[in-house]
């Protein structure tokens, strides 16, 4: 098995105190972070699953309501799949200390998995960019909804050409998802997708799929986004976007108004986000290697460094925890209930466990 060698990284959380941001979308809030604090030093980096000697691509993690951690790998078919449905489960529910695999699920239903939440009522949501679509599965892998409408052979191309052509009109139902990355339960029984490798759209739908609000444009605007690539909701319905190519988080609230952005040398390039038990946002910056072509000055002027962030309640950083380890692509982020961070890199091939040392 390989070592990996890899630069610095970092680790922060971003408390969610906002509550002092104006819900008007005209006072939005913005924060540019600066690097003026120090390092850190982090507790013990481990490779927590899969501890076979093994790597398989996992790419996303979540947390469910008992602490159990779920995570869902792509059967090493990389990014791009093959388009065929993955007939292994690709779904593991992993003993938060031992690691031990208690069940695997998903078996025959997805394509390229690439975005996983746990709702309360412990049901797994999963958004496939393969089937573009959204998938509601009991935790014995019972099927309990699907979300999204066809997706032509046109609409792939169309897409392609509409993000050259801005004006160009792709005619769309509410539910088409053009590679959707990630899906969040709500707490009002409803869902909010991040339709955003074709599409540029923050879409919140109720319970039965209908759409209740949609943030749908493509640019470096407040409200607007490039690649949009992660997703979490706090305990007020408040949305957390990772903005990926613009490499920044964008906050909205239940109803759609933006609250706050925050972009800055610390934030690095978000690529996934989750809210712990200590209402801090958990941010992991996957890095540049993905995201050098086609952006404007401003994009290009923001750099990721594999990282993620810690601010405190006027969102200044106040920890940067620092430190050298196996990251090569640090893709999404959970925070168990006792501080655990885990963190799934599908080109290392390992989901991490973090435990940060205050």
């Amino acid at each position: 098995m390989s070592k990996f060698i890899v630069p610095l990284s970092i680790l922060l959380a971003i408390p969610l105190l906002v509550a002092g941001l104006s819900l008007d979308p005209a006072s939005v809030a913005s924060v540019e972070q600066n690097s003026s604090r120090h390092p850190s030093d982090l507790g013990e980096v481990r490779q927590f699953w899969p501890n076979d000697g093994n790597p398989i691509d996992v790419v996303a993690v979540a947390i469910g309501p008992n602490g159990d951690v779920f995570a869902i790998h792509r059967d090493n078919r990389g990014f791009s799949g093959d388009g065929t449905l993955i007939e292994r489960p690709v779904i593991v529910r992993l003993d938060p200390e031992t690691a031990e695999v208690m069940a695997e699920i998903g078996d025959g239903i997805f394509i390229n998995p690439h975005g996983l939440s746990v709702g309360e009522d412990g049901a797994l949501w999963v958004a496939d960019i393969g089937l573009n679509s959204v998938i509601r599965l009991s935790q014995d892998g019972t099927l309990l909804g699907a979300f999204g409408d066809a997706y032509p052979r046109w609409m792939e191309p169309a897409l392609r050409l509409r993000n050259v052509l801005p004006r160009l009109p792709v005619p769309m139902s509410d539910l088409t998802f053009a590679r959707p990355t990630d899906v969040v339960p709500l707490p009002n029984g409803g869902f909010a997708v991040t339709d955003g490798y074709r599409n540029a759209r923050l879409a919140v739908f109720d319970a039965e799929g209908a759409l209740n609000w949609e943030r749908n444009s493509r640019g470096s605007e407040v409200g607007s986004f490039h690649l949009l690539h992660g997703l979490a909701v706090d305990r007020e319905g408040r949305l957390f976007v990772a903005d990926r190519r613009n490499a920044r988080i964008q906050v909205f609230s239940s109803d759609g108004q933006v609250l706050a952005h925050r972009l800055g040398a610390e934030l690095g390039r978000p690529f996934g986000l989750d809210i712990g038990d200590d209402d801090c946002l958990y941010v992991v910056d996957g890095g540049d290697r993905l995201d050098t072509q086609n952006l404007t000055e401003e994009q290009a002027s923001r750099r990721g460094l594999s990282q993620t962030i810690l601010n405190d309640a006027d969102l200044e950083p106040a920890t940067r925890v620092a430190m050298s380890q196996r990251f090569v692509l640090p893709h999404d982020v959970a925070v168990g209930p006792d501080g655990t961070v885990f963190i799934a890199d599908p080109e290392a091939g390992y989901l991490f466990a973090v435990q940060i040392e205050n």
